[in-house]
């Protein structure tokens, strides 16, 4: 079967989240083919066994940079067991890994807050952007200065982000800063 093919089939194990495939894909996941391997590893956090953990963490260390990104998405399926790696990845030089460590650090709670909110710091929006986003996620009283700052951010879609996970927070002390951001034609 074509290499598209066996990405298609490895993408479907993971819809079928059946965890017998969890060897087959760590095979796969090992393969020379770096579409295959991002595809095993995305199907690997689908299964969210705790026999994927290992081979994703190696791959989030490992590998090019779409590997790495699928690994870090992956982990973020595993909870609390992903969150030291994707903390990890979050520093890490690569912009794509550092956003879609980002990304998926935004669902795993308290643990994730101070790497996001240092995330906001980064040199590259897309990170930015994702980091008020998983902040956005991770809600509560802790999130709302931080997403204030981002209103201040250089990037306009840093902005945008901030002014919806504030109205997703629901909070009326951000009134007066939407209303500002309303106001704001840069």
């Amino acid at each position: 079967i074509a290499i598209d093919g066996r990405i298609a089939a490895a993408e479907a194990l993971g819809e079928i989240g059946d965890v017998r495939a969890v060897g087959p894909l760590i095979d796969a996941h090992s393969a020379a083919e770096e579409g295959l391997q991002a595809a095993a590893a995305g199907a690997l956090g689908a299964l969210g066994s705790a026999g994927a953990l290992d081979p994703l963490n190696s791959a989030l260390l490992e590998g090019n940079s779409s590997v790495r990104s699928a690994a870090a998405e992956a982990l973020g399926e595993f909870g609390q067991l992903g969150v030291d790696a994707l903390i990890t990845a979050l520093k890490e030089g690569d912009q794509h890994v550092r956003r879609a460590a980002a990304d998926a650090l935004g669902g795993l709670g308290t643990p994730a807050l101070k790497p996001l909110i240092s995330a906001l710091q980064d040199p590259n929006s897309a990170v930015r952007r994702a980091a008020v986003k998983a902040l956005g996620e991770l809600g509560g009283r802790r999130v709302f200065n931080p997403l204030v700052d981002a209103l201040k951010d250089s990037d306009w879609k840093v902005r945008r982000e901030a002014v919806r996970a504030l109205g997703k927070l629901g909070d009326k002390r951000a009134v007066d800063h939407l209303m500002a951001a309303l106001e704001d034609r840069s």
